[in-house]
Order: structure tokens, then sequence, then C-alpha cells
């Protein structure tokens, strides 16, 4: 399965990676993989050869690593802590390497590894560990600062703005973008609005960015900015129906602690929480899936040839029978992981409605892309 960004440079340069853009996993020759890509490995042994054996093998551990912090809550990640170098070998498909620097007894690389889904997933059900691999959408995040009556968006200093611009990459299910700050956001939305969560601002701000969904994350600061000692709450909330559940965070910085380093730590810790919520609310647990039979339907050809790319592109669909197809409908067979309201969230997320209509579930698009056959 592949995510694709389609929104121009300009979100492209504010994005902070919270999913790798964020690929669950890409569809090949060797079949589904789950990718974590550009991972810093660096070695040294006797010779340079051994120091890349070495940094490769150390690289795709920590890509496991990176990987299993993505699909798996925080709580059974440490299940998987000392699973074997030679284990996890076998779970990848392939590997590239970018920007690599060797020398006599030196290794420097940037390292991509590409899972193979099913071994992966099969080894976390063995393991009785739940895991997630559906994607939200991606969202705009405004970070607000409050400090007693006053709070701010884009006027300096922000500090808490600043930290999470400087936030870097990271592989969970949860893309978020940092806006720019520049006149056009100005006029899109303001503090006392995005507090608010004042609809058309919000519609402002997620379609100057070409996504669905804004996050309000909110710095309450008691008294002082850092580095006063004083309390700090950390509130994270959707402004629109992203199905993400809200973080509070409440904390304490320490008597002279720099404003960037406890900002930048409790951005660090909310977006772990708000990954967590996401991930708890679309964990698949055991190995059985279920089939539910869905009708769509269909103004031509291409309604059906864009049906199954956008069905082909969920993780937690095992397998599509098609019962019969005709000019004007397709019956289907979703053979799927997770209850139903799992697969309709994550098919929510590809843009597809599946609602229930009486004894049967009906599968299609919004009412906004709806063709008449």
């Amino acid at each position: 399965m592949t995510y694709a960004w389609r929104h121009g440079p300009l979100l492209a340069l504010t994005l902070l990676l919270l999913g790798a853009l964020p690929a669950a996993g890409q569809r090949g020759d060797a079949g589904e993989t789950l990718e974590i890509a550009r991972v810093p490995i660096e070695a040294q042994a006797a010779d340079g050869t051994r120091a890349k054996e070495r940094a490769l093998a150390e690289g795709r551990v920590a890509a496991f690593q990176r990987l299993l912090q993505r699909m798996v809550l925080a709580e059974d990640q440490r299940r998987l802590d000392t699973l074997p170098a030679a284990e996890v070998a076998r779970l990848v498909a392939s590997f590239g390497i970018d920007e690599e620097r060797i020398g006599p007894g030196h290794y420097k690389a940037l390292l991509t590894v590409a899972f193979a889904a099913e071994p992966v997933k099969r080894l976390l059900r063995d393991r009785g560990i739940p895991y997630a691999l559906t994607a939200a959408r991606p969202a705009v995040v405004l970070p607000v600062l409050s400090v007693g009556a006053d709070a701010t968006l884009w006027d300096e200093p922000n500090p808490w703005r600043q930290a999470w611009s400087a936030l870097g990459g990271r592989d969970g299910l949860v893309p978020l973008a940092v806006p720019l700050g520049d006149v056009a956001d100005v006029v899109a939305i303001d503090a006392a609005q995005a507090l608010a969560g004042e609809a058309d601002a919000v519609r402002r701000i997620t379609a100057r960015y070409g996504v669905r969904h804004a996050v309000l994350a909110e710095a309450v600061v008691e008294g002082e900015l850092p580095p006063a000692e004083t309390a700090v709450k950390i509130v994270l909330r959707s402004l629109t129906d992203a199905g993400i559940p809200p973080v509070e965070i409440a904390g304490h910085t320490g008597d002279g602690e720099d404003s960037g380093a406890v900002f930048a730590r409790l951005v660090g810790e909310a977006v772990v929480q708000f990954e967590e919520g996401w991930k708890r609310a679309n964990l698949v647990r055991g190995d059985t899936s279920r089939a539910l039979a869905a009708i769509a339907a269909l103004a031509g050809l291409e309604d059906w040839t864009a049906l199954r790319a956008r069905l082909a592109g969920q993780p937690l669909i095992e397998r599509i029978e098609v019962q019969s197809l005709a000019r004007d409908r397709v019956r289907l067979v979703l053979h799927h992981f997770g209850d139903q309201s799992q697969l309709v969230a994550a098919l929510a997320q590809a843009n597809l409605v599946l609602t229930a209509d009486g004894a049967e579930w009906r599968l299609g698009p919004p009412p906004a892309e709806r063709k008449t056959p």
C-alpha cells in the first residue's frame, strides 16, 4: 500500500513526518511491505566491509523497533525488545541505502527497510500482541500558547510553535503538518478562533494546506514563561471529526530550564500520547479474519477501477471477493481483520463510506464524490 501526497510543495515543506508520509505499506512483487525510511546507521570495525555489515545488522534492528513504535502500543513494545537480529533480518523484504560513506574501518549511511507485512503481522499475532496499521488522515496543527489571559498563535515569541516546527521525522500513524505562519495563515485563523474551533476559520486553514482535519495543540502556562519555574498544561484535541481521542498532559518546569527544551520535551510527549490514542482505537486483535458483504453502485468501469484501487490500499482488508459485477453495481465480500467499526473507520481514511442499509451494507465514495449511474 502506498500513501501519496498530492497537495503541492507547501505542505510537503512543512510536514511533520509522523508516519513517514505515513507509508504503512507498499505492494510489490514480494507482496505488501511495511517501510521505515532513512534510519541513520554508523559502525566501526577492522575494515570498511565489516563495518558496513555491522551497521546494516544494527540498522535493521533499529528500523524494526521504529516499526513496532508505529504499530504497537508502548506497553507491548518491550515484549519484542530481545528479538534476535537474525530473526529481524528474516522479516526484511528489501532495503535501500542513501548518503553512503565508507572508509578504513568506518561506515555511515541512511538505511530504508521494507519489512514483509505478512510475516510481521504473523509474528505479532503469534506473540498475542495487538497492532494497528490504519493511518489517520493528515491534519494541520495549530499550536496556541496561552500565558495568563493572552493567547498567541502567530505572534512572536511563541516557543511552543517553534518546538512543533522543529519536531523531527517520526514513523507514526498520525501525520501532522505545522503551518508556515505567513500572512495567508494569519488571515485564515487567529488564536481565539482556534481555541473556539470556529468552523469557517478551521475550514480556511485546512483548505490552505490541502487537508481535512485540524488539531488544536494548546500549551497553558501558569505565571511566566520558562526559564521561570511554572506549571504547564498541554491539551491536544481534534477540531474536526478525526477520530483521535484528546490528550492532556500536566507538567512542571524546573527553575532555570530553557523554554526551548521544555516545549520540545512536551511536544514529544504529546505526540506520543496522541498516536497511542489512535493506535488504541484501531488495534487488530487475534488472527481470525471476518467477512462483510457489500454492494457498491457504479457509474461505469472508471468507478470500479477507482474503487478497487482504494480497497487494495487498506491494511485491514485481507482479500476482496467479487460475487457479481454489472454495469451499475458490484457485489463484494470484504475479508478483513478487526471488527466492523474498525473497518468502517479504516475505509473512511481512504474516503470510502461503508454504511448499513437494512440487512445490506453499501460501499462507495462520500456523497460529494458520487456520480449518477
